[in-house]
């Protein structure tokens, strides 16, 4: 399996000018005309201002495939039992184990953070997503609220989630 390399975070001002570059503003108006002129989203790592990697924009016209794709693949979801749901959602963080400190250099450097820190986060988050993911599997599971009630959780479709920093590997196991 294939473990991408380069972020999609959108920058945010550190109160460090990078490369020299202006006044504050200028790293966030750039970023928005360049992904309109280019339809490009790039990834600047806030220390230098160096450019770690870039990813096309989805533009309108092909959206409408994107959203159709997820909910092709909402539906199988939906399919499986809970407890294979689980079973792949550990599995995903297993394969993510020999590349935390690819990615916890990856944080860093979009981050601006303490590499240790980094691939601490990181770290914690996928050694520790099998119990949030068996947490979560859980709590999601039929209750018997009465003598006729029952509660019960069903998936209902896709949902997109953009999270600040680490919080995504997070939302992952969940």
């Amino acid at each position: 399996m294939a473990v991408p390399t380069r972020g999609i975070r959108i920058i945010r001002y550190t109160g460090r000018k990078p490369a020299g570059q202006g006044r504050p503003g200028y790293l966030l108006r750039h970023l928005a005309v360049n992904i309109m002129m280019n339809r490009k989203l790039q990834s600047f790592d806030p220390s230098n201002g160096k450019l770690l990697g870039e990813v096309s924009v989805t533009g309108p016209e092909a959206l409408e495939q994107v959203i159709a794709n997820a909910k092709t693949a909402g539906q199988y979801w939906r399919r499986l039992r809970p407890q294979a749901r689980l079973d792949l959602v550990k599995a995903a963080f297993t394969h993510l184990e020999p590349h935390i400190q690819e990615l916890g250099l990856l944080l860093s450097q979009e981050m601006g953070k303490d590499l240790r820190r980094s691939v601490s986060e990181v770290g914690g988050s996928v050694y520790s997503a099998g119990f949030v993911a068996e947490q979560a599997f859980e709590s999601l599971q039929s209750k018997k609220v009465s003598s006729n009630t029952e509660l019960q959780y069903q998936p209902l479709g896709v949902a997109a989630v953009i999270s600040p920093g680490t919080t995504r590997w997070q939302w992952l196991a969940t």
